[in-house]
């Protein structure tokens, strides 16, 4: 998989610290990762050496100059997914991706560091508009379990879960690989993630209600398909 993150911020912040481990560790695992950093910023400077990187940043988030730039290096290198980090990242990825004229245009993907409302302003929700799947974690992970996998069940929600778990796995895979120092936090949202993870994915396997799973599309008990125990595992051998 070859992914091309944004992060345009100037400061050094566990966000930025974040983005510079999901880069490494993708790279340890034999994934192609390039990053797009802030020209005067500290993550580039940290990740100047042994990283593809393009120094670019929006001036403001309507920034249409640095979305042509960046929809050129799409172009050029054709990434399988393009991972926003920080919202005016999002704003130039969105316009860029637009602006992309190759036959397959690369995915995005969104990292919530933070639970946020959308802008009102008509902008901010076109950008929105524009990704295929949020990353998240701690209490947005809580309210998709609740959205998704809640008391009411059914088979879009639960592969959209799945989708979501899936990607949240493997980023924070990714930065697991990258350091060496033990991550309390790290940790924590590592096992929530798994086991939220195995949970979606026993739902969507088990077409039938029972007990406290309730499937709106199969809303009946079926002993003769369903009368067993249902095993699963994180990454078997």
């Amino acid at each position: 998989m070859f992914s091309l993150h944004i992060d345009t911020a100037r400061s050094w912040r566990g966000g930025q610290n974040q983005v510079l481990l999901t880069v490494l560790g993708l790279r340890a695992m034999g994934h192609r990762a390039m990053l797009v950093a802030h020209p005067d910023g500290e993550l580039r400077r940290r990740a100047e050496e042994g990283l593809e990187l393009v120094p670019l940043a929006p001036g403001h988030e309507l920034d249409l100059k640095a979305a042509w730039r960046l929809s050129r290096v799409i172009q050029r290198v054709g990434p399988d997914l393009v991972h926003a980090h920080d919202p005016h990242g999002v704003a130039m990825a969105s316009m860029a991706l637009s602006m992309v004229t190759r036959t397959t245009v690369p995915k995005l993907v969104v990292s919530r560091r933070v639970d946020f409302r959308l802008k009102r302003n008509s902008f901010s929700r076109w950008k929105y508009r524009q990704v295929d799947l949020f990353i998240s974690s701690s209490d947005a992970i809580r309210d998709l379990m609740w959205r998704s996998v809640g008391l009411f069940r059914t088979r879009d929600g639960l592969r959209d879960a799945v989708s979501a778990l899936e990607a949240a796995y493997e980023s924070e895979r990714a930065r697991a690989a990258a350091t060496t120092t033990p991550d309390v936090e790290g940790f924590r949202r590592f096992n929530l993630i798994t086991v939220a993870s195995l949970i979606a994915r026993a739902a969507l396997r088990r077409e039938e209600s029972r007990g406290a799973h309730f499937r709106e599309d199969f809303p009946e008990r079926d002993d003769l398909h369903w009368k067993v125990h249902v095993f699963d595992q994180r990454d078997p051998p």
